[in-house]
């Protein structure tokens, strides 16, 4: 799948959903401090890259994945970055979503991330499980 890196523009407002997003994900998970600053990959068996670029204003990539040691976590994905170089999963599904949708997706009224503006693939189950972990907690 192309990467669309070169359409965003960080000069943009912020999309109004983004931060509800975020607040989502934060309760449903343990945002890794770490993360951002270790070198290497993290071992999980999902995990969801989301770049949140079907939107007239800004957005950023998501990276949303379950860890080794079982906890759902999230984190902004810097500028430039594959999201999925990050982390060493199993499984992995990658799109390009409108945040609106991505939240409608979190709040179970939506059966994927991507919604009708955005497109996405990847191994099956992957957003189904993760979308699961987020329910259950």
């Amino acid at each position: 799948m192309p990467s669309w890196f070169h359409f965003r523009s960080p000069s943009q407002c912020e999309d109004p959903s983004v931060a509800a997003v975020e607040q989502m994900l934060d309760s449903a998970s343990l945002q890794s401090e770490s993360m951002s600053n270790q070198q290497g990959e993290f071992k999980a068996k999902h995990a969801l890259a989301i770049c949140a670029c079907v939107t007239a204003d800004w957005a950023p990539t998501w990276l949303i994945y379950d860890s080794a040691d079982g906890a759902l976590r999230w984190r902004r994905v810097p500028d430039r970055t594959e999201p999925l170089d990050l982390v060493d999963a199993q499984l992995t599904a990658l799109g390009h979503a409108d945040p609106a949708e991505v939240l409608q997706w979190l709040q179970g009224d939506a059966s994927n991330a991507w919604g009708s503006l955005g497109d996405g693939g990847g191994d099956p189950g992957v957003l189904e499980s993760l979308r699961d972990r987020i329910d259950s907690l």
